[in-house]
C-alpha cells in the first residue's frame, strides 16, 4: 500500500527523532534518503549541515522530513514541532518536507556559495493566518 511505501522510504533516514531533542553543530550526510526524520516531539536543529547526495534519484532525498501531527505528547503535553536555526542544507531536490499535519512557517534563507542557510519552524498552522502554507521547500540554483 502507499503508506507501507512511505514507511519503507523513511527507513533510510540518517537520524530519527521520536521525542523532544536538540541537535547542534552536527553534519549529517544521506546518500539516498533523509538526513533527519522527525516523527514527534519538539526538535531543535541549530548550526548543523544537512547534506543530501547528488544522484539520479535525488527526488527520493530530502534533508529534513516531518511526519508529526498536531497532537501534543501525552506525557509532557509539549507540542510537536521543529525549529531550524542557522543550518546549511546542501544537495537534494527538497530541503524540507512535511507529510503530517504540521506546516512550514517563518522561512528565512541566506544564499551562501555552496549551500543555503535556513531558519524556519515546522509547527501547527496558526489559527490567525488564512494563507496556504507550503509542505516543502524546493532547493534550486545553488552553485556547487
Amino acid at each position: 500500500s502507499i503508506n507501507d511505501e512511505k514507511i519503507k522510504h523513511y527507513e533510510n533516514s540518517g537520524l530519527e527523532f521520536l521525542a523532544s531533542s536538540r541537535v547542534a553543530n552536527l553534519t549529517v550526510t544521506a546518500e539516498l534518503g533523509n538526513c533527519l526524520l522527525h516523527r514527534k516531539g519538539a526538535l531543535t536543529v541549530e548550526g548543523c549541515v544537512l547534506r543530501c547526495g547528488e544522484h539520479p534519484l535525488e527526488h527520493l532525498s530530502c534533508a529534513l522530513v516531518s511526519t508529526a501531527d498536531e497532537v501534543p505528547c501525552c506525557v509532557t503535553k509539549r507540542e510537536n514541532g521543529i525549529s531550524v536555526i542557522e543550518t546549511k542544507i546542501e544537495g537534494g531536490k527538497e530541503a524540507v518536507r512535511t507529510s503530517g499535519s504540521l506546516v512550514l512557517q517563518g522561512v528565512r534563507v541566506v544564499y551562501a556559495r555552496a549551500a543555503l542557510v535556513f531558519w524556519f519552524n515546522v509547527s501547527r498552522k496558526s489559527r490567525l493566518a488564512n494563507i496556504d502554507t507550503p509542505s516543502s521547500i524546493l532547493v534550486r540554483g545553488v552553485a556547487s
